[in-house]
């Protein structure tokens, strides 16, 4: 299932599932991807599901929208590992595997302080996990 990682921004390391047609990303409550920074618009761009791949389109926003080092002009078809830029959050494109990237050792003290400082890492791993397996159900 393709999906964003949050590079730099409010939740870094945080994902969100491209499992709609069309993915909204802004300020706004009602967007599919809520992004709190004050350099996004409230409804700021989308990713779009096409027969041949995902695409990203700037909604007119204030501040415009990157991808790479290029600001967003036009529609673009989005490769592996593309980064976004909206407002001072920065996002990663993936098309394939999980969006859990593995396990983390945590046998280094150091390790282990990090991971029980960030309960809600935990959550959103779980919620991931729940994400994915309902959507390989299949009762036929």
């Amino acid at each position: 299932m393709p999906w964003l990682k949050m590079l730099q921004g409010e939740t870094p390391g945080r994902t969100f599932l491209l499992n709609k047609e069309v993915t909204v990303l802004g300020r706004d409550a009602a967007c599919e991807i809520v992004l709190s920074d004050y350099g996004v618009s409230k409804r700021h761009a989308k990713i779009t599901r096409k027969d041949d791949g995902f695409y990203i389109e700037d909604l007119l926003s204030t501040n415009g929208t990157r991808v790479g080092d290029q600001a967003l002009t036009e529609t673009r078809r989005l490769e592996a590992d593309d980064l976004i830029g909206i407002g001072d959050t920065q996002l990663v494109f993936s098309e394939t595997g999980s969006s859990i990237l593995g396990v983390r050792d945590v046998s280094s003290t150091d390790e282990g302080k990090i991971v029980r400082v960030r309960p809600e890492e935990k959550l959103q791993a779980i919620l991931e996990i729940v994400r994915d397996l309902g959507g390989t159900i299949d009762l036929d």
